[in-house]
């Protein structure tokens, strides 16, 4: 049981409710294709499992077992290696299949790509060939885990941020790119991308276990801070999916769309106004398109 008024500063205002149905065990964790969800089934059976014995150890000793709660961590450390870092549901399959045709960056062992494949979906999954500080600057024990996968699901193509650019009628779809929420490398991929629709899995600041235990990082351990202010600088989010979670995690999908021109000029402090009043006032020498922007050390050479 959380303290009083814990849940709103781990939670944030913004985050959806739960859908029950994803933690129901009689359910059907097959796809509408009948393809299995291996890592959903084994999830359940596992927090079935400790979790029955954890509330047991509250009802007859009023406390936890450290050796239970390392047992649980242990264990679903091993499924996220074989797996994926985030546990797929119905819900977030069929959002992320709408906005097909797909690049992923970054795959992992491609578990989620080759369901949403085997689902019709349409989607190219890149993962890196060798570790790199992009990824984090701190690789540790946990550096392997699914970012070089002994066995990978379907097809998984070798590339990095490099072939965003290569695909650009394809919707970006990032999952965990930064390991401990450090390193560049899901930075760089933004940078490459120009689409309109961005699509996130992981855990996004202002609803992380960080709000509540700083030791973790109020931004989390998906995406990097910079990451981040770069997103909600350039887009805005329409949606998020609630997701199955780990012990200590806060995994949600999260459905971003660019903002116009105009909101970017709301948000700088530009006045509102229409297109054509925008080209009128630059032309006048009121409005100034380059307000806001760093360019300290550019050159513009004029002939």
């Amino acid at each position: 049981v959380l303290p009083e008024g814990a849940s709103g500063v781990l939670y944030g205002s913004s985050l959806p409710q739960l859908d029950p149905s994803l933690l129901d065990f009689s359910t059907d964790v097959a796809g509408s294709d009948g393809a299995e969800n291996k890592l959903r089934m084994s999830y359940m059976t596992l927090a079935k499992r400790y979790c029955a014995e954890l509330l047991a150890q509250i009802e007859v000793c009023e406390c936890l077992s450290i050796n239970t709660l390392n047992a649980f961590t242990k264990e679903s450390l091993v499924l996220r290696r074989v797996y994926a870092w985030s546990i797929p549901c119905e819900a977030a399959l069929q959002k992320i299949s709408s906005y097909s045709p797909l690049i992923e960056i970054g795959c992992g062992t491609g578990y989620w790509a080759d369901i949403l494949t085997k689902r019709g979906c349409d989607i190219l999954a890149f993962n890196s060939e060798e570790w790199s500080e992009e990824l984090s600057s701190e690789e540790g024990d946990m550096g392997q885990c699914g970012l070089h996968p002994s066995e990978c699901f379907g097809e998984v193509l070798l590339g990095g941020a490099e072939k965003v650019k290569e695909h650009p009628d394809r919707t970006l779809l990032l999952m965990w790119p930064d390991f401990l929420g450090k390193g560049s490398f899901g930075l760089k991929s933004l940078d490459e991308y120009e689409g309109e629709f961005l699509i996130l899995v992981g855990e996004w600041k202002g609803r992380t276990w960080g709000g509540y235990t700083p030791e973790l990082g109020d931004h989390g351990q998906s995406f990097s801070q910079e990451f981040q202010e770069a997103v909600t600088s350039s887009f805005e989010e329409v949606e998020v999916i609630r997701l199955p979670c780990w012990p200590l995690f806060l995994d949600t999908v999260m459905v971003f769309r660019r903002k116009s021109l105009q909101s970017l000029m709301e948000q700088n402090g530009a006045a509102q106004c229409e297109p054509n009043d925008m080209l009128a006032a630059f032309f006048a020498g009121s409005f100034d398109p380059f307000a806001g922007l760093d360019l300290e050390g550019d050159q513009i050479d004029v002939d």
